[in-house]
């Protein structure tokens, strides 16, 4: 009779359970940005795709030797035997540099300053208006969220959560 479902059979280790891939971790990057409105940007960055994944580059080419013992690549027709061609694996959408990181945004007189995920403000920052008023405090994407402070120009001012 086999065993019941879910237990583990005699003398053995329960069946392998598919597990599922580790998160990818983004490539973190630094750089200045210069936007065609005369905009700024400096700090980190990452490539992602619109839909909010990393992209991850391609593997390093690999030598015919090096593919022909890994199992790597696949023959090129036409070619001496163990001549391996990489096969090429083309994203969908071409990726786009992102703001994702510490930076600070610069465009005419507003300032952003702090945390950027996927090119939103995201976590803590601090967003100075061209009037001088100013929200220092949690973000999520792009809105002010959780506890901050907003200062007026004048010098009136709020601090509390959004």
């Amino acid at each position: 009779m086999p065993p019941k479902r879910g237990s583990t059979p005699k003398g053995g280790a329960p069946p392998p359970v598919d597990e599922p891939p580790p998160p990818v971790e983004p490539i973190i990057e630094s750089g200045t940005f210069y936007y065609e409105s005369g905009a700024l940007y400096e700090g980190e960055f990452t490539m992602a795709f619109d839909s909010g994944s990393f992209y991850i580059p391609p593997p390093e080419a690999v030598s015919p030797d090096a593919a022909a013992a890994t199992g790597k690549g696949k023959d090129v027709k036409g070619a001496k035997k163990g001549v391996v061609e990489e096969e090429a694996l083309e994203p969908e959408e071409p990726p786009v540099r992102m703001r994702h990181g510490r930076g600070k945004y610069v465009d005419g007189a507003y300032i952003y300053e702090g945390e950027f995920a996927f090119d939103n403000f995201q976590g803590q920052g601090t967003f100075t208006f061209g009037s001088g008023s100013k929200y220092e405090g949690t973000w999520d994407q792009g809105l002010f969220k959780g506890l901050g402070k907003y200062t007026w120009a004048n010098g009136t001012m709020y601090e509390g959560a959004w």
